[in-house]
């Protein structure tokens, strides 16, 4: 019996051997190619970071590039070459973003396809803070209300938990905060816009959708209306300020948000389709986004 088994499982080995196919491999698909990625920031100077991709035979670690021409554009007009710092990073001097301008970023190299995306900085989001209640458990109940312009609109929710002037936690004028701060997005929110428009109470199936890790959301349910946005910053009652960041952001960084969050919750799993990361730069990969902060303090 055991001799018959063995047969078998050597007429299946090689009948699966038999049915191998050379596929004649394109060596274009793995070229390098540069990736441009960029933030830009209402008030802020305007930077970037140039790197390449890597082949599936090269290591994980990014490979960053420093001599490649990076042109700005504003509105169409050049600006000029930016200055690398090492690492792929390269700024514009005394060059802030500015509310309402468009602009462009080029990448050239002599061994990559060249790169450009472009950006438009959105306008400062009209809000405001309209309630904060305390709990016995240390927290505070937010609500903040926000005047929607007619139109998609994206935003990002950010809190920050200030601390009294501490040389450990020296304050920072980049971030407009006037002492020192931790930086926080421990809050929960049962609001449906920071839920992926779902009704987490509802009888759908909302453990299908990733947590919303970056704090963004859109204006599907309240275009063009005041709407009222409720959280619950967790544990904030102990630190000495509550600031509350409620930025309008680019489609574009909405988007690569959006997909990153279920990029990195479907990941792992075998039987749905990989996510796109998000990107709107030609020639190449990576994502030029821009926001408007607008900072609300908690009045003591």
């Amino acid at each position: 019996m055991k001799k018959l088994q063995y047969i078998i499982a050597w007429v299946i080995l090689l009948t699966g051997s038999a049915c191998e196919t050379e596929i004649d491999y394109n060596g274009k698909a793995l070229e390098n190619f540069m990736v441009l990625n960029a933030k830009l920031e209402a008030d802020s100077l305007i930077s970037c970071r140039i790197t390449r991709s890597n082949t599936i035979f090269e290591d994980r670690y990014i490979q960053s590039i420093n001599d490649a021409k990076v042109n700005l554009y504003c509105n169409g007009e050049l600006v000029g070459a930016g200055n690398f710092l090492g690492d792929g990073y390269c700024y514009w001097p005394e060059r802030k973003a500015i509310q309402g301008n468009e602009y462009t970023i080029k990448a050239e190299h002599p061994n990559y396809k060249s790169t450009s995306a472009n950006t438009t900085i959105p306008e400062k989001a009209n809000t405001w803070v309209s309630d904060i209640r305390h709990t016995e458990n240390g927290d505070q109940e937010i609500t903040v209300t926000i005047n929607d312009k007619p139109g998609a609109n994206f935003y990002r929710l950010q809190i920050f938990l200030a601390y009294q002037e501490d040389p450990d936690y020296p304050a920072d004028p980049y971030y407009g905060h006037e002492y020192g701060y931790g930086a926080s997005n421990f809050y929960t929110s049962k609001d449906p816009v920071l839920n992926h428009n779902k009704v987490i109470d509802d009888d759908s199936s909302f453990s299908d959708y990733p947590y919303n890790k970056y704090g963004i959301f859109n204006d599907d349910l309240f275009d063009g209306e005041v709407y009222h946005l409720k959280f619950t910053a967790n544990g904030s009652s102990s630190f000495e300020k509550l600031i509350i960041d409620i930025q309008q952001i680019s489609e574009d960084l909405y988007l690569y948000y959006n997909s990153t969050q279920f990029n990195d919750y479907y990941g792992d799993d075998p039987v749905i389709e990989p996510v796109r990361i998000h990107s709107n730069v030609n020639g190449g990969a990576g994502i030029l986004g821009s926001s408007n902060s607008n900072y609300i303090y908690k009045e003591e």
